[in-house]
């Protein structure tokens, strides 16, 4: 299934690559043209005919326009999506040392990621210990060393917002959920995209209750094998 979306992807970028090459190579060509035929009247080229040049502005202008339109018209969005953008709270953490009590914690957790058996793994402690931090640490140095393919992170707070978490991941995964679609929908493209990563970290940070996985696009009580999980409880 993969090789079968791989190439069909290929297939259309391809296609729509050779369009947009082709329409250039065409105005290209017909714009020389036209400022060959503006200077024939001149003497070396110094005082271009004003007809022509008019001719060739136009062109030039509804040649923009018909560029825009091929543009509009291929749908990249099917086989590739925006890079992920940094984000700051990540580069915030980058240089913060990491205290000596909570480097083994630190090396335990990354130990832990390595190990395919283990899917969901819990990091629990007192508020103000500093278990946000060491997770955003955590999620810094599994994007560094490369070992998943995305890393995607979701504050939940005392009072979940499921619609806010997806848009977290979203915003991780380098797509955007449409506000008007239902949550059926938002939910169902989100699982879809993240199906579509080899590996995936997913990060749930200031977890204080019970949290219902299949409206992030998460089937309940279940973690795929390509992802690992951690949960930050404030409790």
């Amino acid at each position: 299934m993969l090789i079968m979306i791989i190439f069909k992807g290929m297939r259309f970028m391809r296609m729509s690559l050779n369009s947009i090459e082709e329409f250039i190579k065409g105005v290209a060509k017909s714009i020389i043209d036209d400022e060959a035929r503006a200077k024939m009247f001149c003497f070396k080229g110094l005082c271009p005919n004003l007809i022509s040049r008019y001719k060739l502005s136009k062109k030039a202008a509804t040649a923009a326009e018909d560029a825009a339109n091929l543009l509009r018209k291929g749908n990249f969005s099917s086989v590739s999506y925006h890079p992920a953008p940094d984000r700051a709270e990540l580069r915030d953490v980058k240089d913060y040392e990491i205290f000596d009590s909570r480097k083994e914690i630190f090396q335990v957790v990354m130990e832990s990621l390595k190990d395919d058996k283990l899917k969901v793994i819990g990091v629990y402690g007192m508020g103000g210990v500093g278990k946000t931090t060491l997770v955003k640490q955590v999620a810094m140095k599994v994007m560094e060393d490369k070992l998943f393919d995305k890393v995607v992170m979701a504050e939940v707070t005392q009072t979940p917002d499921y619609r806010k978490i997806e848009d977290q991941f979203a915003f991780d995964l380098g797509m955007k959920l449409d506000l008007n679609d239902s949550t059926l929908e938002r939910t169902d493209g989100l699982r879809k995209r993240l199906n579509k990563e080899m590996r995936v970290l997913i990060i749930l940070d200031n977890i204080w209750t019970k949290l219902e996985l299949d409206k992030i696009g998460i089937p309940t009580g279940d973690v795929d094998e390509k992802e690992r999980m951690i949960r930050n409880d404030a409790r």
